[in-house]
């Protein structure tokens, strides 16, 4: 998903204009930048501008960040089932399994494609 195309989508679930987005982000990207933003004519905004644009449409700048780099965004359901809890746990017991810290290794080199399959094919076992 390109950054015009989940800001489109953001503006449009939430009836935002790009005046709107302006205003809600204090002022610190205009209207007229979220414009080419949403539109595809301003591909590489600068940390601030996504800060300011992630303000302006009320989503996590993280969330942003992923999309404009290229990666699709996390599902809320999926971001909400990792607590600092539950990660902390995770984390230890990647770090005290072997197999399982060699396993997460190699799964952060494949690409979203790949994990998508790899995922299908567990859940067929």
């Amino acid at each position: 998903m390109t950054l015009a195309h989940y800001v489109d989508q953001i503006m449009r679930k939430r009836s935002l204009s790009a005046y709107e987005v302006e205003k809600r982000s204090g002022g610190q990207i205009a209207d007229s930048y979220v414009l080419r933003i949403r539109q595809g004519k301003s591909r590489h905004p600068s940390a601030p501008k996504l800060r300011a644009l992630a303000k302006g449409l009320g989503i996590p700048y993280n969330e942003l960040m992923d999309v404009a780099a290229g990666s699709e965004p996390m599902k809320r359901s999926t971001r909400e089932r990792w607590t600092p809890e539950s990660l902390a746990r995770a984390v230890s017991r990647m770090v005290r399994n072997e197999t399982l810290g060699e396993a997460v290794q190699l799964l952060l080199t494949k690409n979203d494609q790949e994990l998508k399959s790899l995922i299908a094919r567990l859940k067929r076992k």
